[in-house]
C-alpha cells in the first residue's frame, strides 16, 4: 500500500473510527479532528484506512471493478485504491474499456458528497435521460420586467423622491457619478 505521513497510532485510530461509525459514516474533517491530523493527511490515508476497516471493499476481479464503476457509488480514485493490485485510475479505466467494450464514464458519484455530479447514472448518461438541459439555480422569470434590463431603479427612485420633497432645489454642478469631489468642486 501507499506510504503514509502519519504515525501508526494515528492510522489505527482512523481505522478504529471507521469501524465504529462505518465506512462513509463520518465526514473527513470530523475524522481528522478526532484523530488529531489535518484533513489533507486524512484524505491521503482514507482509502487505505477504509480497506483496513472493511476488507470486503477490496476489488479482486475485473468483474468486481466493472460492477463498482457501473454502480456509480465510488469515484475513480477510490475504485483505483480499492483494487487488489493497487491500479492507477488510468489502468482502471483501460480495464473497464477492455472488459465492457465501452468508454469509461467521465464522472462518477462522489461517495458521501451529496450525489451524482452529472445528474445521471452512466447508463442514463448515454441515452441522455435524466438531464434536463437547464441550468441549476433560480428558475427563469415568467413575467416581463417592469424596468429596463441591467438597472435596479434605485437611483431613479431616489431622484424622484428627492424631487417630491424639495421641488425648488437649486441646480448644482455635478461631477462624475461616485466622485466625492463632485459635490465640493463647484460650490454655489
Amino acid at each position: 500500500m501507499a506510504s503514509r505521513a502519519i504515525t501508526d497510532k494515528q492510522f489505527n485510530a482512523l481505522v478504529a473510527l471507521l469501524k465504529k461509525d462505518g465506512v462513509g459514516g463520518t465526514s473527513v474533517p470530523k475524522l481528522a479532528e478526532a484523530v488529531g491530523i489535518t484533513t489533507d493527511q486524512t484524505y491521503a490515508n482514507l482509502f487505505e484506512a477504509e480497506l483496513e476497516a472493511d476488507p470486503n471493499l477490496q476489488l479482486n476481479t475485473a468483474n468486481q471493478i466493472v460492477k463498482a464503476i457501473e454502480s456509480g457509488d465510488y469515484r475513480w480514485p477510490r475504485i483505483a485504491a480499492y483494487t487488489k493490485d493497487g491500479l492507477s485510475v488510468a489502468q482502471v479505466k483501460a480495464l473497464y474499456k477492455k472488459e465492457t467494450g465501452k468508454e469509461a464514464p467521465n464522472t462518477l458519484t462522489k461517495r458521501g458528497g451529496g450525489g451524482r455530479s452529472n445528474g445521471a447514472s452512466p447508463a442514463k448518461a448515454e441515452s441522455g435521460a435524466g438531464q434536463s438541459g437547464r441550468r441549476r439555480g433560480r428558475p427563469p422569470k415568467t413575467e416581463e420586467p417592469t424596468q429596463a434590463r441591467g438597472t435596479t431603479g434605485r437611483r431613479r427612485g431616489a431622484r424622484s423622491q428627492a424631487a417630491e420633497e424639495t421641488p425648488a432645489a437649486p441646480a448644482r454642478g455635478r461631477g462624475r457619478r461616485g466622485s466625492r469631489a463632485a459635490s465640493s468642486a463647484n460650490p454655489q
